[in-house]
């Protein structure tokens, strides 16, 4: 099976960050690892905002309605290095779900999701 819908997270100024693409296989062994850095503490927490991509149409992005947030420093940073830093790991269930997880590198808050809805379909070549 491969994923037949691109998904990822709507990030900040309308932005798309792709986790899995359009057309990649969906094996349990797939792992992908992300650093983001959140650089607006205004309301403490990093929020993932889960979307589709429709790459058939005009590229839209159409969110799936579930939001992944972790805690961060609620103080402006002062120097890059007091920067918010979050290591997201994506990967493929052994029942084709996405599963994501991310950890805060200073604080150690950890967050959690599935998206169980894929969409896939099977690539006959």
């Amino acid at each position: 099976p491969v994923n037949a819908v691109t998904l990822g997270c709507e990030m900040a100024r309308g932005e798309f960050f792709t986790l899995l693409k359009r057309g990649e296989p969906l094996e349990a062994s797939t792992s992908k690892r992300f650093v983001f850095y959140c650089t607006d503490p205004r309301d403490g927490c990093a929020n993932f905002i889960f979307a589709r991509k429709n790459e058939d149409t005009d590229g839209t992005v159409s969110p799936t309605g579930e939001i992944m947030q972790l805690p961060i420093a609620t103080e402006r940073p002062t120097a890059l290095r007091d920067i918010d830093r979050i290591i997201v790991r994506s990967s493929v269930t052994e029942d084709a779900t996405l599963l994501i997880d991310a950890q805060h590198t200073g604080l150690g808050h950890t967050a959690q999701h599935e998206i169980a809805d894929i969409s896939f379909g099977l690539n006959l070549q």
